[in-house]
């Protein structure tokens, strides 16, 4: 005897219905048509987030320079030649300084340019250098529309490669106080190997008033000579990862969680630097110089096993939008130490979570 049956969802509350071919414009396909869903599994995984020669340790020293080519510090010294292309750019300003006595005060309109141009006849290589560094002074930079500062490699007046957004690679909260910000050269993605200017231009579409401040010692890092130190977890071009929480794991002397304090160490200098990454360029940036400037994100939590050297661990679960690593499109955590964490007698960090599998 035929029955009837009613297949509902338990959560969804959906009805499940069966559809004859001619229902789905089949009709010369006998037989029921039938949808099926791809089964997600996942195998565990547990990484440490490492350098390039894999070394897992961040204890280390990661405040120096590197051996730069200075490109402009405000007019203190004779480097390249500064031009504003377009709006007015005040490469001498007298208002604000991260060194010496003067700094370039930014351009107060969308589209406004400046111009940083090689002085010597012939071009510099790019296969010389591995990061755009500088410092900026920000003193507003409003919520409202696109706001930004977009750095740009050219040669003989063409651009080159791929312009990036300075946000990627700064707070714009953080106001009134200097900053440095660090771009890997491969950031912008150039085909060419030779440049011979870098040029900066003001984003400011929509509502409010452009971004405003000062740049201060900008400078190209001569290869194998920076400071800084990146550690990264990375899969394989064949794999999906996704990252659930990132630990980060701390040894030192300090006996107690001060908000002003960076795992035990008085507040950083320049800031660590947790970065997502694809396909060579930056999605998003955080930098933290102490421990308020981590706890203050939501999903973070940090707790100490205190003593004479104590053990800080500090939580991060990722948001789930920034969860998944997907191997084919060369994504990545990046975690960058810029300045002396040698003092710390332990300082890792590990990722949890699982290669993403479907059957």
């Amino acid at each position: 005897m035929a029955g009837r049956f009613r297949l509902i969802g338990p959560e969804s509350g959906v009805e499940a219905k069966v559809h004859t071919p001619t229902d789905s414009g089949h009709e010369e396909f006998p037989g029921l048509v039938v949808y099926n869903h791809s089964l997600e599994t996942g195998t565990p995984l547990l990484e440490f987030f490492a350098d390039n020669t894999g070394s897992v340790d961040q204890n280390i020293n990661a405040s120096g320079a590197g051996t730069l080519t200075s490109v402009h510090d405000g007019g203190d010294t004779a480097l390249w030649t500064a031009a504003a292309v377009t709006g007015t750019w005040d490469f001498a300003s007298a208002t604000q300084a991260n060194g010496g006595s003067a700094s370039i005060e930014l351009g107060t309109r969308n589209g406004d340019t400046a111009s940083f141009t090689w002085p010597t006849s012939g071009d510099l290589s790019l296969n010389l250098y591995e990061a755009f560094r500088g410092f900026i002074y920000i003193t507003s930079w409003p919520n409202s529309g696109n706001k930004d500062i977009t750095i740009q490699l050219y040669l003989n007046g063409a651009p080159i490669g791929q312009e990036v957004l300075l946000s990627n690679y700064i707070d714009t909260s953080v106001q009134d106080s200097w900053q440095l910000f660090s771009i890997p050269i491969s950031d912008f993605q150039s085909l060419s190997s030779a440049f011979d200017a870098v040029w900066i231009s003001m984003v400011d579409a929509g509502a409010g008033s452009a971004p405003s401040g000062f740049l201060d010692d900008l400078a190209f890092v001569q290869a194998g000579t920076g400071g800084t130190k990146t550690f990264s977890i990375t899969p394989p071009a064949d794999e999906v990862w996704v990252v659930n929480r990132i630990k980060w794991t701390a040894v030192a002397t300090s006996s107690a969680i001060k908000y002003d304090e960076f795992f035990g160490l008085s507040g950083l200098t320049n800031g660590y630097q947790l970065s997502f990454k694809s396909r060579g360029t930056v999605v998003q940036t955080f930098v933290a110089k102490d421990f308020y400037d981590m706890l203050q994100y939501p999903n973070v939590t940090a707790q100490i096993i205190s003593g004479t050297t104590s053990i800080f661990e500090l939580y991060y679960d990722i948001p789930q939008e920034l969860q998944s690593l997907i191997g084919p499109q060369e994504q990545c955590i990046e975690l960058t130490v810029r300045d002396d964490l040698s003092s710390m007698t332990k300082f890792r960090a590990t990722m949890q979570g699982y290669i993403r599998r479907t059957i």
